[in-house]
């Protein structure tokens, strides 16, 4: 996308994702302001993420690989350059995936049903926008009652109004639960 990048990653740990962000916008601002001869800020605000379960972590790949169709920069998700989704359509794609684990779920058609289904599921999407921008899980119940109990801390949208502990706690308690809980199988966009 030309003003924004989505991610999926998989964390080895709770901090991982704070880490890579601030270190690689850190890198491409000094980066692209020594090329331009200016200096200051280049971001806009700071990265949304939540934490996902592997349904949801498909759902999320499915709407980041059909932004560029959403947006009008291309008719088909497979020929925008800067996504995965020409590599899980069977295409050329990127050598830095590991499409190992995708093939076990996916193959290339079915995939391409996949995405022509996503493009109109505005519920979800809306659901993803609102956990990405507030930290929520996103996951079925099971999934979230885990990172409840690990965590210790309510990690759902509770009673409107002022609530004690800041997003970014309970979104360090979710991603530290995630770990403890998958591994390095905990995802977040």
């Amino acid at each position: 996308m030309p003003n924004h990048i989505h991610a999926i990653c998989v964390p080895s740990r709770s901090d991982s994702l704070t880490r890579l962000f601030r270190e690689l916008h850190s890198q491409f601002a000094r980066s692209s302001n020594h090329a331009r001869q200016c200096s200051g800020h280049l971001w806009q605000e700071r990265f949304y993420s939540c934490v996902m379960d592997h349904q949801h972590n498909y759902q999320a790949m499915a709407y980041i690989e059909k932004n560029p169709v959403r947006a009008g920069l291309t008719s088909q998700a497979g020929d925008w350059e800067w996504s995965s989704a020409s590599a899980h359509l069977g295409g050329i794609g990127p050598s830095v995936l590991d499409l190992e684990e995708w093939n076990e779920f996916y193959q290339p058609e079915e995939w391409r049903v996949v995405l022509e289904k996503s493009i109109h599921q505005e519920a979800w999407i809306r659901r993803f926008r609102y956990s990405s921008l507030r930290g929520y899980p996103l996951a079925n119940e099971q999934f979230i009652e885990k990172l409840e109990r690990l965590s210790g801390k309510a990690l759902r949208p509770g009673k409107r109004g002022r609530q004690p502990g800041s997003q970014p706690q309970r979104l360090k308690s979710a991603r530290a639960a995630a770990v403890e809980l998958l591994g390095a199988g905990a995802g977040s966009a």
